[in-house]
């Protein structure tokens, strides 16, 4: 496995391939769907060996559920864990010891709640799912370019990582 700075590398790498190839996507102000989708595929080509995955929603033969409070009506005191999808996973299907990568994508004129994906990223990169790295990353259409970048790892967000380098497109 790589360390932390040839994982970056690799993973600087896809993205500036994607933003390369499909800045039309951009330009045209397309579905984050459509992103991700082209990232992934990026991803994909730099990591031969490991499935590639959007809006993954298993883990192992179950649904991937975590128990978070954010804007879509769930209560603090609810019991039952919500299915979660994000947006790209760099793994080996049903095998947690090979889960690299997390990714939440965001337009950067999105609306939708950004705190919603850090709980995601804490959750995937906690004891449960134990992803090595989560992030979270906008994209600024009008630009071209990723606009901000938060990492997450075991559980929490940490600041002051290589990964806030990926935003220096």
């Amino acid at each position: 496995m790589q360390d932390e700075n040839q994982l970056f590398e690799i993973i600087k790498g896809a993205f500036d391939a994607f933003l390369g190839r499909h800045s039309v996507l951009l330009d045209v102000n397309a579905n984050e769907r459509s992103m991700t989708h082209k990232l992934a595929e990026a991803l994909q080509e730099v990591f031969p060996n490991m499935d590639v995955d959007c809006e993954y929603n298993r883990h192992g033969r179950s649904t991937k559920k975590i128990v978070a409070c954010w804007g879509d009506g769930i209560q603090p005191d609810d019991l039952d864990a919500k299915t979660v999808y994000p947006d790209i996973v760099v793994h080996t299907r049903g095998n947690d010891e090979n889960n690299v990568l997390v990714i939440e994508v965001k337009k950067s004129n999105a609306r939708r709640c950004s705190a919603c994906d850090a709980e995601k990223l804490k959750a995937f990169t906690g004891d449960e799912f134990r992803y090595r790295v989560g992030l979270y990353v906008e994209i600024d259409a009008e630009r071209g370019s990723v606009s901000k970048v938060e990492c997450y790892k075991d559980g929490n967000k940490v600041k002051g990582t290589i990964w806030d380098r990926l935003g220096s497109q």
